[in-house]
């Protein structure tokens, strides 16, 4: 569910693990700025086809509308990049993000059918991109 796991270790007693289920993964998304190495527009594409092997997906129901989204993820360090509409039989939305976890910068399709919705995450660090995947899933759930 996104919650942070947390190992404690001391002096006076063993390891104890336990869970704090109100910290989410995208309180760690880092905030843009000149600095930060967030993929801007102009380079996505090129940046996205050569991460493939480096993907996360995660699919869930109960998706907000496009404009929800949008909304949500710009109030947690989440970079919109592109969105486009693909019609057929039912009206496909593709939503490209950016974002930056602990210094990487983590690429995003989230692809919504209906209230159906697949985020498609992508970087160079695959264990970030499986908890950048779980903070997106919370934003939106």
């Amino acid at each position: 569910n996104g919650a942070l796991k947390v190992a404690l270790r001391t002096n006076l007693f063993a390891m104890s693990m336990f869970k704090d289920p109100t910290l989410v993964a995208y309180v760690f998304f880092e905030e843009k700025t000149d600095n930060s190495p967030h993929v801007i527009k102009e380079a996505f594409l090129g940046t996205w086809g050569g991460l493939e092997a480096n993907e996360v997906a995660v699919r869930f129901s109960n998706c907000p509308d496009v404009n929800e989204i949008k909304s949500r993820m710009g109030n947690h360090n989440v970079l919109y990049i592109a969105h486009r509409e693909v019609q057929a039989e039912q009206s496909r939305h593709h939503i490209y993000y950016s974002l930056c976890l602990r210094g990487f910068p983590i690429l995003v399709e989230m692809v919504l059918i209906g209230q159906e919705c697949t985020v498609h995450v992508r970087s160079t660090n695959k264990p970030l991109c499986e908890v950048a995947a779980k903070g997106m899933k919370d934003i939106l759930v």
